[in-house]
């Protein structure tokens, strides 16, 4: 949970920096504020949230380079739908698309990326 929040966290700031302080539009702060987001993701599952203790980084930072592509896209469609068609201000409409691509495919989607190896047969 540790980890999600500060992704959530370091997301929302640099969403809110880029429009509030940059005064870019929200669906142009969008993109970046998810790559934030992301690389906060993948370093703390692989180190604290799923303790994957395999060193094969390539094929497990690739997996999860595949699942956050899909991720990715799924949060910037839904993210600009929903602020460009809905009333839902800026922070609500980045936590109920997130929540609701979480839920749906992402975590289901990291538990088998970071799933621990069965060791090799003897």
């Amino acid at each position: 949970m540790a980890v999600g929040l500060a992704a959530t966290a370091s997301d929302l700031l640099t969403l809110t920096f880029i429009v509030e302080a940059l005064g870019l539009p929200n669906t142009v702060a969008n993109v970046p504020g998810l790559l934030v987001g992301t690389t906060v993701q993948y370093l703390g599952n692989k180190t604290f949230a799923f303790r994957d203790p395999s060193r094969d980084h390539l094929r497990k930072g690739t997996l999860f380079a595949l699942v956050e592509t899909a991720t990715f896209t799924f949060n910037a469609v839904g993210f600009h739908l929903v602020v460009t068609h809905t009333p839902v201000p800026m922070i609500p409409a980045r936590l109920l698309v997130s929540s609701l691509i979480y839920f749906t495919w992402q975590f289901p989607m990291w538990r088998r990326v970071f799933a621990h190896d069965a060791p090799a047969e003897p």
